[in-house]
Protein backbone atom coordinates (compact mmCIF):
# COMPACT_ATOMS: atom_id res chain seq x y z
CA UNK A 1 0.00 0.00 0.00
CA UNK A 2 1.28 3.40 -0.90
CA UNK A 3 0.06 6.79 0.16
CA UNK A 4 -0.03 7.07 3.92
CA UNK A 5 1.48 4.81 6.57
CA UNK A 6 -1.05 6.12 9.10
CA UNK A 7 -4.00 5.40 6.81
CA UNK A 8 -3.08 1.79 6.00
CA UNK A 9 -1.84 -0.82 8.47
CA UNK A 10 -1.84 -4.25 6.80
CA UNK A 11 -0.99 -5.96 10.11
CA UNK A 12 -4.37 -5.18 11.71
CA UNK A 13 -8.05 -5.50 10.86
CA UNK A 14 -9.64 -3.34 9.70
CA UNK A 15 -6.50 -2.34 7.80
CA UNK A 16 -7.81 1.05 6.68
CA UNK A 17 -7.82 3.58 9.54
CA UNK A 18 -9.31 6.82 8.16
CA UNK A 19 -9.57 8.45 11.60
CA UNK A 20 -5.77 8.61 11.85
CA UNK A 21 -5.42 11.22 9.07
CA UNK A 22 -7.27 14.27 7.80
CA UNK A 23 -10.02 14.03 5.16
CA UNK A 24 -7.86 15.62 2.45
CA UNK A 25 -5.25 12.86 2.85
CA UNK A 26 -7.88 10.12 2.56
CA UNK A 27 -9.37 11.73 -0.56
CA UNK A 28 -5.95 12.22 -2.14
CA UNK A 29 -4.87 8.61 -1.55
CA UNK A 30 -8.15 7.24 -2.93
CA UNK A 31 -8.09 9.55 -5.95
CA UNK A 32 -4.59 8.37 -6.84
CA UNK A 33 -5.37 4.65 -6.45
CA UNK A 34 -4.14 3.14 -9.74
CA UNK A 35 -6.64 0.27 -9.76
CA UNK A 36 -9.68 2.40 -8.90
CA UNK A 37 -10.61 -0.17 -6.25
CA UNK A 38 -11.02 2.42 -3.48
CA UNK A 39 -13.98 4.78 -3.24
CA UNK A 40 -15.30 7.35 -0.80
CA UNK A 41 -18.56 9.16 -0.14
CA UNK A 42 -18.74 12.56 1.55
CA UNK A 43 -21.46 12.72 4.20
Amino acid sequence: MRGSAKLFNLKRKPWIIPDEVDVATVVNVIDTCPSGALQYRHK
